[in-house]
C-alpha cells in the first residue's frame, strides 16, 4: 500500500485521529492529495535527516489544534445548555489527545536530541565526529572567506596505536584515547573545533588567528603533549603522533581539499622529519 492509501484507511476509520505523513518521494501534487483526505501535517524526509528536528513543532501545531477543537466544542455545549453530549464526549477525547500529543512532543524532543549528539558526536571520546567537523569547517571557510582571512586544519595521526592496543588490550586503549582527549583539548581555544575522525585519526579546526606561527605552535604543542607517555595500570606507554597542517586558501578552499592536504603533509613529515609539515611545502615547518 501506498503512504495515501494508508492514510486514507486510518482516516476513514478514525476521521479525528490527528494524522503526519511522512515520505521520502513527495511532491505538491501528493502532498494537496494527502491534505484533502485529512492528513494533519506532511513532511518531506531529506538525506540529512533535517526532518527529524521538524516533528517536535508539527506535534506542537497539532496539540494547538486539538486543544482549539475542544474548546470550541465546550464553548457549543455550554451554549446548547447541555443538550448536545456527543460533542461534549468528542471535546473530552480531543482534549485528552492533545495531552498525549504534548507528551509525545516532548519525548521527541529528548530524543531528536539525542540522536544529533549520536550522529554528530564521537561515542567513545565526545568530541566532534568527521560529519560535525566537516560541517563547521565550512562554516569558518565561509566566514574567513567573507573575511579575507585564514584557517586551518591540524592533523594528528597515532601511527603506532595499533601496537598500543596489543601492549594495553582494547579497554586500556580506549583509556589512552580519551586521555589523549583531554591533552588535545588544552592545546587549543574553546572556539577552535577537536574531532575524532576514525580510530586513530584527529583534526583541530583552528579559525581567528593573527599568523601561521600561531598554528604551527599548536602542532608543535600538540606533538609535545602526546609524546609524553601515557600510564595505564601503572605501565607507562609510548604513543607516536605525527601531525600536519593545511591552510586556506593556500592549501585548499573546500573542507574536502583542506583535510586531505592535511592528512599528506603527515606523510611529508614522515618522510623529511618530525617536526609538523605544512601542506604543499614539501618540508616541515620546524
Amino acid at each position: 500500500m501506498t503512504g495515501l492509501e494508508i492514510a486514507r484507511e486510518i482516516l476513514d476509520k478514525t476521521p479525528n485521529l490527528p494524522v503526519i505523513m511522512l515520505t521520502g518521494r513527495g511532491n505538491e501534487k501528493v502532498a494537496a492529495e494527502a491534505l484533502r483526505l485529512g492528513v494533519s501535517n506532511y513532511i518531506i524526509k531529506d538525506s540529512q535527516e533535517a526532518f527529524m528536528e521538524l516533528l517536535p513543532s508539527v506535534v506542537l501545531h497539532m496539540e494547538a489544534i486539538m486543544r482549539k477543537s475542544a474548546d470550541t466544542l465546550r464553548l457549543a455545549q455550554e451554549e446548547s445548555n447541555g443538550q448536545f453530549l456527543t460533542q461534549l464526549d468528542t471535546a473530552e477525547r480531543y482534549e485528552m489527545q492533545a495531552r498525549e500529543l504534548a507528551s509525545l512532543s516532548e519525548e521527541l524532543t529528548v530524543a531528536n536530541e539525542r540522536l544529533s549528539a549520536f550522529a554528530n558526536h564521537d561515542e567513545l571520546t565526545g568530541l566532534a565526529n568527521a560529519r560535525l567537523c566537516k560541517d563547521r569547517l565550512r562554516v569558518a571557510i565561509a566566514t574567513a572567506r567573507r573575511n579575507n582571512a585564514e584557517v586551518a586544519v591540524v592533523h594528528v595521526d597515532l601511527d603506532n596505536f595499533k601496537l598500543v592496543n596489543s601492549i594495553v588490550g582494547r579497554d586500556g586503549g580506549d583509556v589512552i584515547l580519551q586521555e589523549i582527549v583531554e591533552r588535545l583539548k588544552l592545546c587549543v581555544r574553546e572556539m577552535d573545533t577537536a574531532a575524532r575522525l576514525r580510530s586513530y585519526r584527529f583534526a583541530l579546526v583552528i579559525s581567528n588567528f593573527e599568523d601561521r606561527e600561531t598554528v604551527i605552535t599548536v602542532a608543535r604543542r600538540v606533538q609535545e603533549s602526546l609524546r609524553n607517555p601515557f600510564v595505564v595500570d601503572g605501565s607507562s606507554v609510548p604513543v607516536s603522533p605525527r601531525v600536519g597542517i593545511a591552510v586556506y586558501p593556500e592549501h585548499g578552499s573546500s573542507a574536502g581539499e583542506l583535510f586531505n592536504h592535511a592528512e599528506l603533509s603527515v606523510h611529508d613529515a614522515e618522510i623529511y622529519g618530525t617536526g609538523p609539515a605544512t601542506a604543499g611545502t614539501g618540508g616541515t615547518a620546524a
